[in-house]
């Protein structure tokens, strides 16, 4: 059991560096509308780095990361999702994810964030740049804890 545990972690070790290797995490400029008027194609196409661990489906993988599809705090307030991307997220049973404030623009995490709240049969609300700009000024430093976001 522990070497699938190992080969687990080494797996979504190497798909997060290739994602953030990737010349698609450069520093575009960010798309100049909402990612509710821009559709849900650039968060899809954001979300697909995303599957190594959350899945095609965002079923997640069991015991290691979560899934999305369904999930009541996906479609909750959008403000936990948001600081989890920017800074990420430690402890508890699951692996941590890892923060992307350094590699995604408020506009693409808004985006993401948007196709993952309105995937799968969730039925959350869009997530505008604004609100994750407002988070990223917040300044906090490191990676969240599921106590410190309330869950």
């Amino acid at each position: 059991m522990r070497w699938v545990l190992l080969l687990v972690v080494v797996v979504a070790s190497a798909a997060i560096a290739a994602w953030l290797l990737s010349p698609a995490t450069s520093q575009a400029a960010p798309p100049a509308v909402s990612p509710a008027v821009a559709g849900p194609e650039l968060g899809q196409r954001i979300y697909a780095r995303c599957q190594a661990c959350h899945g095609v489906g965002g079923l997640g993988v069991s015991g290691m990361t979560p899934g999305l599809a369904g999930n009541p705090r996906v479609v909750g307030d959008p403000r936990p999702l948001i600081r989890v991307v920017l800074h990420g997220l430690r402890g508890g049973a699951k692996m941590p994810m890892v923060g992307f404030a350094q590699q995604l623009s408020d506009a693409e995490i808004a985006a993401v964030l948007t196709y993952v709240r309105q995937t799968w049969g969730n039925a959350g609300s869009p997530v505008e740049p604004a609100a994750v700009t407002a988070e990223r000024a917040a300044s906090h430093s490191g990676q969240w804890t599921a106590a410190e976001l309330g869950w």
